[in-house]
């Protein structure tokens, strides 16, 4: 396998470990039935992880989410409108 596939091959994989981290923490936090997984916030999750995003708290408004990223020393951060949580890196 060349340099190149390789590395793809290692991103595909990383993505795919978020995503099932990202389902199993969000299946976690309902009810034991099914149709109550928030696939959405999943997803959303996973990506942020991939993409380096911790999970730093949970915000009701974007001015919020600013403010906690900004309070705990960091420039960049994703704000879930949905289930309010804040990622940064």
């Amino acid at each position: 396998m060349n340099k190149n596939k390789q590395k793809i091959f290692i991103q595909v994989m990383a993505l795919v470990v978020f995503c099932v981290m990202a389902l199993a923490s969000a299946s976690s936090k309902q009810a034991s039935s099914d149709s109550n997984i928030d696939w959405r916030g999943a997803a959303v999750g996973g990506v942020a992880g991939y993409n380096g995003y911790i999970r730093i708290g949970t915000a009701s408004s974007e001015s919020e989410a600013r403010q906690i990223a900004g309070s705990k020393g960091y420039s960049e951060y994703l704000w879930d409108s949905v289930n309010g949580a804040v990622y940064a890196k």
